[in-house]
């Protein structure tokens, strides 16, 4: 079977996977089904296929009856989608006009029938396309499938899907149903008791829910939307179980005072849901699916998974009323701000994601956000050739370096001298093209210093590669990534450690880094001989000054690079 097919076949099974986990009532799940809906048949009197659908699934809610269609396609060219949608839409009037003629002729599970694609209250269809599908073409080929009232998932928002629906398990359909635009719900409103308040010109409804009822309406997902402020940590499964069984105790401590912080989207239809009475202290929230953004405390939130309160419209417990601060709406990048403020001031995040959060924000005044949009740039352009090998995101598996790792250390404190005490930059890269903290980071002057910084940092990156690579896999620093640690934290951080001392003696940076890295084709990067380096810092400096000896051999003094010392960062 060639490649292709086989990815083809990875992508159906995960989103069989998606769907399995997602618990929909009564559901029917098949895969490959080819139907025929002419009656044409071969010379042996066979059905022939009139068109093979990748996934399908059938399932009830509520009384509603809703039919999904997924076509998975490995490819790598947003050519021809909008002329492939075309002739679906028209695939898909002939499949609903003649369903009652419709047979199967053949499916992978053998779990589909014909009567499953008759009265269907909802039909949706969706793309799903894999790793190799250009991240710069998905939005564009998002708004051709809309056109015809398709969705697409990228390989990204299958792998989030995924990761959630493992958690989440039967929850994660209100997920699925958002996604889908399904209103499968009767009743449109809910009414619960609410104070309001106001800070600097906020207005904020502070209240008490059913978790079940905030689960139903709130969503962490956002990253499957393909959203540009799209935040949040991947839920952490263990932390929601312990958080269930600290809930589910009869201690007298086993209750939530800090309330979940959740805005409500923009959608029209949404906001004009949302009413507030001010005589009555009460809030009436529109009953839609995943239609308000959990700013703050999703673990607490999904914590009531498994547990008696997990029920809304037939819970028979004593209630557990949630503390919930509600916004009607905020801008995104505020609720991105918001977020970082929360847990940056109150409690330490993982540096990966503020440094992920930073490149969107571009709030200079973060000592991440310049680093970090550095770091982000050379993953994602397409000349470098650290294209690729940065885990930005928790969902970038198998690369050798995080962009924290890759920015907070050689680039950040070394090449561009961040120091937290005075908060300001000094160090050769800095110098080479200051940039102002006080202007915007899209300002004219600093997209200038930008861009030539990047274009050093590549220019650098290449001449090593040029004299670091070799034609074998096995013994290629770039590609064995197992045995050797050059794209590693250590090797990565010496490097720039190393162009520091470099950018000091040639200020101008009018080097032929081809020609001056020569020396390093020598230098040994096994992982066991560079481990023996040291960690951190240690490591760093001890990486370095190899490379800076390496580079000294044979020069005049001159002209050789001063080496680290024991206390030396810069």
């Amino acid at each position: 079977m060639a490649p292709a097919q086989n990815k083809d076949a990875a992508l159906k099974r995960s989103v069989t996977q998606v769907l399995q986990n997602c618990g929909l009532d009564d559901a029917v799940i098949d895969r490959e089904v080819q139907i025929n809906t002419s009656g044409e048949t071969d010379s042996n009197l066979n059905l022939l296929s009139d068109k093979e659908i990748d996934v399908v699934v059938r399932f009830s809610y509520v009384g509603q009856t809703v039919l999904l269609l997924f076509e998975c396609e490995d490819s790598n060219s947003a050519s021809g989608k909008r002329k492939e949608y075309k002739q679906y839409a028209a695939d898909l009037k002939e499949i609903e006009s003649r369903s009652d003629q419709l047979q199967i002729v053949n499916s992978l599970d053998k779990q589909i029938k014909p009567r499953h694609f008759q009265d269907v209250d909802d039909l949706r269809v969706c793309f799903v396309y894999g790793s190799d599908f250009p991240d710069e073409d998905i939005k564009r080929v998002q708004r051709e499938a809309e056109k015809q009232g398709f969705i697409v998932w990228s390989y990204f928002a299958l792998q989030y899907y995924l990761k959630m629906s493992a958690v989440l398990g039967s929850w994660t359909r209100y997920e699925l149903f958002k996604d889908f635009s399904l209103k499968l719900e009767s009743k449109s409103t809910v009414t619960i008791s609410a104070l309001l308040a106001k800070q600097n010109d906020r207005r904020m409804y502070i209240g008490k829910i059913h978790p079940g009822l905030l689960l139903k309406i709130a969503y962490v997902v956002r990253r499957a939307s393909e959203r540009t402020y799209a935040y949040q940590r991947m839920l952490n499964k263990e932390r929601i179980e312990s958080i269930a069984q600290f809930i589910s105790s009869d201690a007298p401590d086993s209750f939530l005072p800090n309330a979940a912080l959740i805005v409500f989207d923009p959608d029209s239809r949404i906001q004009n849901a949302l009413k507030y009475d001010e005589d009555k202290s009460e809030l009436t929230l529109p009953l839609a699916y995943c239609s308000a953004w959990i700013i703050d405390g999703q673990h607490r939130a999904y914590g009531f998974l498994g547990t008696k309160f997990e029920a809304w419209e037939h819970d028979k417990h004593k209630p557990f009323d949630l503390p919930i601060i509600v916004f009607r709406s905020l801008d995104d990048v505020i609720q991105t701000k918001t977020f970082i403020n929360i847990n940056y001031y109150q409690k330490r995040i993982k540096a990966g994601l503020l440094c992920d959060l930073s490149t969107l924000t571009k709030d200079l005044k973060y000592r991440l956000t310049w680093a970090s949009l550095l770091g982000r740039e050379l993953n994602s352009f397409e000349k470098s050739p650290l294209r690729a090998r940065v885990k930005v995101s928790e969902l970038h598996f198998g690369r050798p370096i995080g962009l924290s790792s890759l920015v907070q250390y050689g680039l950040l404190e070394t090449l561009l001298g961040f120091r937290n005490k005075t908060k300001d930059y000094s160090g050769p890269l800095f110098e080479y093209a200051r940039f102002d903290r006080s202007l915007s980071f899209d300002h004219k002057d600093n997209q200038k210093a930008f861009e030539k910084q990047k274009e050093l940092l590549i220019r650098f990156l290449d001449g090593v590669k040029k004299n670091t690579e070799t034609a074998d896999p096995s013994t290629d620093p770039w590609r064995n990534t197992d045995l050797y640690a050059l794209l590693r934290p250590t090797g990565l951080n010496a490097l720039f450690m190393f162009l520091a001392k470099l950018l000091e003696l040639h200020p101008n940076a009018g080097l032929d880094f081809d020609a001056a890295l020569k020396p390093f084709r020598r230098v040994k990067w096994n992982r066991d001989y560079v481990a023996k380096k040291g960690g951190g810092w240690k490591g760093f400096r001890g990486l370095a000054n190899t490379l800076i000896g390496a580079f000294n051999r044979g020069k005049k003094k001159k002209n050789k690079l001063e080496r680290y010392r024991e206390k030396d960062k810069r």
